[in-house]
């Protein structure tokens, strides 16, 4: 993602949040800031934390403190605060020109943002540098990471966070163990609206500082936390904590913010964003059942300390004797880590940082790299491994001869229209595929590089050995232990979407463009806003259906699962096009199902476990210069022109081996259509369960699809075209009966 379509992103939560941000400072001018929490389960645990800020009052009664807060703090709250800042560190990435900063979460676990390790080619390159201060008589320690360890993240426009794993040290004093780390908490209630949070950060690349309690928490959206505080480029990364220092939020973005009215002693006002630390968690906890050993026990180990390992405040009265939130293991000769001092003695502090009250300027994004004085030796570069499976190993995707009887090879695009195919950035590194084919576990996708969709995904299905994954207990469920009814639904098993590093993922549709509604972009001279509605919510609509792959031995069908939630296989669907996929299968008929694309899904894939099949199945849009063209709403997601229709071609072999192909087609146009009659007609016109009325409605040609879409199948699959010499009529007159082998 670009500088300016991060600004675009964040600026508009930050405008959806001024309202909020206003009512926050307007309570806090007024002496009662946490008034402007709309929470109010979330006051009491804010009042605990509010009783480290003392309230000092004078012999007469009368308050010491001026203004609308007072600034007075235990000096344990220093020592904790030195104790956490061990385990932040400068991140330097030389193969991007920038840095940022992160922090240990776990042993040997770095959390910063993912614009700032934005591949792990990037992680293999960059060094971390703890105890990089402003003290001559302390040497920073940098260490390798090492994305092959671990490498969890999500998108910049979405959470913006990357879990990295830390490789080896190369040089200084002091093992990893000695900086500790900051247990990630899953807890919703660590903030309230009008409180004050603290930042630790590496300011400009600069050596580590500390922002202190002017940081006012000034709003809250579904996965940030807006504050007002000093930071700069390089802050990107830094743990945002509250007075427990617990870790609440990551930063990743800010700026100023004119004119906006509120307390003087906060202007002039710079808005920041911060990714909230429970909704990094809770993305993390959705990948953690698909990572590969031993990357998930060390996940499941990090995710444990979160939900067990406490701040000490929470657990006693502020004022108490000093313990370590970031829990060092290792205390070197030198570096005490704790305060120490007997009766009548001074008490010392070593504090590896600086306190800052100066108001820099800022630039959002990591800040460019500054030489340093020793070279870091270069490492070869190796084939990225995502931790999570995201992506398959070569030789994985849709396989031509999956059939027992006949080769049918992947469907190309007319020689003049190849130009339009989005090129992988590496092709050398999948030998086996075709041009700009991404292959996955059992199936592959090949994608349109200006409509940032796929032209088509290809899948072998295996009726024989297909399995189901429970929507929440994700337990394997062998379809000949259940009702054939039931089997779609127990195949569906969400997760969170993920982009894929085999092409730009600017030519990819990624997660910001579904979050929020689209808005018809009306294209000139043409009745887009008398036929289309104005706003729109889409769906992620799978294009290799996720219960498709899921066959073979449980590791091979859980991963292929897992790699359907790729922004390069969905395309946008309309809530109501996919309507019945809220339904219980077992409440769609014989015949109803083809109500809709869902429909269609679901007897193509009855098929195959019915009778056991075999089955290739391809599927894909149809593109149209007139498609209607949907978009911001949202700054820096793009506008898109959505396809109307969607397609499907199965083949299978029949009695004999013989082999046989269905193409069917399905429209959208009514559910994005303004006419609500239009769409009643046209969604419950099925007489009986028996009879497949509407069959006329979605059959077509293998013929058809090759010339609306300019793509060639495989010329077997043409001539096994069962309706190859229909014409309009004789489709009309179509009933199950004629598709006995496919449709039992």
């Amino acid at each position: 993602m670009k500088q300016q379509d991060l600004d675009a992103v964040a600026r508009q939560r930050v405008a959806e949040s001024r309202q909020m941000i206003e009512e926050t400072l307007r309570c806090l001018d007024s002496g009662t800031p946490l008034e402007a929490e709309g929470e109010v389960d979330r006051r009491p645990k804010a009042a605990l934390r509010g009783r480290l800020q003392m309230n000092l009052k004078s012999a007469d009664g009368r308050e010491t403190t001026q203004g609308a807060r007072n600034n007075f703090l235990p000096v344990s709250f220093l020592a904790n605060g030195a104790d956490v800042s061990r385990s932040v560190a400068r991140v330097v990435v030389p193969d991007t020109n920038q840095m940022g900063t992160g922090f240990l979460c776990a042993p040997g676990i770095l959390l910063t943002n993912f614009h700032v390790l934005q591949s792990p080619e990037a992680a293999r390159s960059a060094r971390v540098e703890f105890d990089f201060v402003s003290d001559d008589t302390v040497a920073p320690t940098t260490f390798r990471l090492d994305p092959d360890a671990c490498f969890i993240f999500d998108l910049v426009e979405a959470r913006d966070y990357v879990l990295v794993g830390v490789g080896p040290r190369q040089s200084g004093p002091l093992e990893l163990d000695y900086f500790g780390w900051c247990p990630l908490s899953p807890a919703r209630d660590k903030h309230a609206l009008g409180e004050f949070a603290n930042i630790i950060q590496h300011p400009d690349g600069r050596d580590k500082q500390v922002v202190l309690q002017d940081n006012l928490i000034a709003a809250r959206g579904d996965f940030v936390l807006h504050y007002l505080a000093d930071t700069e480029g390089g802050s990107s990364g830094s743990p945002v904590f509250n007075n427990f220092w617990q870790v609440i939020a990551l930063h990743h973005w800010g700026e100023a913010l004119h004119p906006i009215t509120g307390s003087p002693e906060l202007s002039p006002h710079k808005v920041n964003e911060g990714i909230r630390i429970s909704q990094i968690v809770s993305h993390i906890e959705d990948q953690r059942d698909f990572l590969a050993e031993p990357v998930k026990s060390r996940i499941d180990h990090m995710l444990q300390l979160g939900r067990t390992v406490a701040p000490k405040e929470t657990n006693r009265m502020p004022g108490a004797a000093s313990q370590p939130l970031a829990n060092s293991s290792v205390s070197p000769q030198g570096r005490a880590p704790h305060p120490d001092a007997t009766v009548g003695q001074t008490v010392t502090w070593e504090i590896p940082l600086r306190v800052s009250v100066e108001i820099p300027g800022f630039s959002p994004i990591a800040a460019p790299y500054m030489q340093p004085s020793q070279q870091m030796s270069t490492q070869t570069s190796q084939d990225a491994t995502l931790a999570e499976a995201s992506l398959p190993r070569e030789g994985d995707g849709y396989k031509a001869d999956f059939l027992d009887n006949h080769v049918i090879k992947l469907p190309e695009l007319l020689a003049s229209r190849q130009d339009e195919i989005t090129s992988l950035k590496e092709p050398h590194k999948y030998p086996s595929a075709k041009l700009g084919e991404l292959q996955f576990r059992h199936f592959s996708v090949v994608m349109n590089e200006a409509r940032k969709m796929c032209f088509f995904g290809a899948c072998n299905v295996d009726g024989e050995t297909l399995f189901g994954i429970g929507s929440s207990s994700r337990k394997v469920r062998q379809y000949s232990d259940i009702d054939v009814n039931d089997f779609a639904s127990s195949a569906e098993a969400a997760h969170s979407w993920l982009p894929d590093w085999r092409i730009d993922s600017s030519a990819q549709t990624v997660e910001s463009w579904y979050t929020r509604k689209n808005k018809l972009v009306p294209r000139a001279e043409t009745d887009d806003t008398d036929k289309f509605i104005e706003i729109a919510d889409f769906d992620r609509g799978h294009i290799v259906r996720r219960t498709e792959p899921i066959w073979g031995p449980e590791q091979a069908g859980k991963e292929a699962n897992r790699q359907t939630y790729n922004h390069v296989n969905a395309c946008p669907q309309q809530p109501r096009f996919n309507q019945d996929k809220r339904r219980h299968a077992s409440d769609i008929q014989r015949g109803e199902e083809t109500r809709s694309w869902y429909g269609l899904e679901v007897a193509v894939l009855r098929a195959t476990t019915d009778e056991n099949k075999k089955m290739s199945v391809f599927t894909g849009p149809i593109f149209e210069v007139d498609d209607p063209i949907y978009g911001p709403g949202k700054p820096g997601g793009g506008n898109r022109q959505v396809p109307l229709t969607y397609w499907k071609v199965a083949v299978w072999e029949g009695d004999e081996g013989k082999l046989k192909s269905l193409a069917m087609k399905a429209s959208q146009f009514f559910a994005l259509s303004k006419s609500a009659a239009e769409l009643a007609g046209g969604a419950e016109a099925l007489d009986t369960a028996e009879e497949l009325v509407l069959l006329r409605d979605f059959l077509t040609t293998i013929k058809d699809i090759e010339t609306r879409t300019g793509i060639r199948f495989d010329p077997k699959v043409k001539r096994a075209d069962v309706l190859k010499d229909a014409d309009a009529t004789t489709l009309s007159e179509l009933t199950m009966d004629d598709f006995g082998d496919l449709f039992p």
